[in-house]
């Protein structure tokens, strides 16, 4: 097929063949376009050497978008606005490390939905729904969100062991750094499948 377009951009006339014994795919062309036609294609392959990105990857290396997380990311923007009307929400939620070690272990997951300010939503709104909505076509929708949940709370997990008392967290950050790191773990998969996988990476 590319080099059918090759030929076409130089005017010369090409019709593709199929050959369903071999599995194979020809070009025919008239004997006297011959020389042109293997000229022109052998500096298409000359110019393209390297770049072998019409094999097929792996199921789901292609760029696919998943609208739940959309839905995730209008979420936090309802719990945001909740949390402006009632303040007493932040304080409930919060990773806060004082009341974390005295027992409130579950303010390790409420955290992950909280922020502090508008800004602060709108950039993991911002980064969160690009890197959701590639994660979930991979691993599903409810396996991503598990997954990058944890990854929030493991963060404030990691806050709270880092950083001095007390301390005070809110942000789904955590948790959409999981995405990314999903998204590599899905991409080193595909360093097998192709030798030149890394121009998609």
């Amino acid at each position: 097929m590319d080099w059918s377009l090759v030929l076409a951009s130089q005017g010369i006339d090409a019709t593709i063949l199929a050959f369903p014994e071999q599995a194979n795919w020809g070009l025919e062309i008239n004997d006297n376009e011959q020389e042109r036609a293997l000229d022109a294609i052998r500096r298409f392959r000359l110019e393209n050497r390297g770049w072998h990105l019409t094999k097929t990857l792996s199921e789901g290396a292609e760029l696919r978008f998943h609208t739940g997380a959309v839905f995730w990311c209008a979420f936090l923007a309802i719990v945001h606005w909740c949390s402006g009307v009632w303040p007493q929400i932040i304080d409930a939620g919060n990773m806060d490390s004082v009341r974390v070690r005295a027992g409130e272990w579950w303010r390790l997951f409420t955290a992950v939905t909280l922020h502090a300010d508008l800004a602060h939503l709108m950039g993991n709104i911002s980064f969160g729904v690009i890197m959701l909505a590639l994660a979930m076509p991979r691993f599903g929708f409810g396996l991503t969100l598990l997954l990058t949940f944890l990854a929030g709370m493991l963060g404030n997990v990691a806050g709270l062991m880092l950083y001095p008392l007390p301390y005070l967290g809110v942000g789904a950050s955590g948790m959409m750094m999981g995405a990314l790191g999903l998204l590599a773990v899905h991409s080193a998969g595909l360093w097998r499948v192709h030798p030149r996988a890394f121009r998609l990476l």
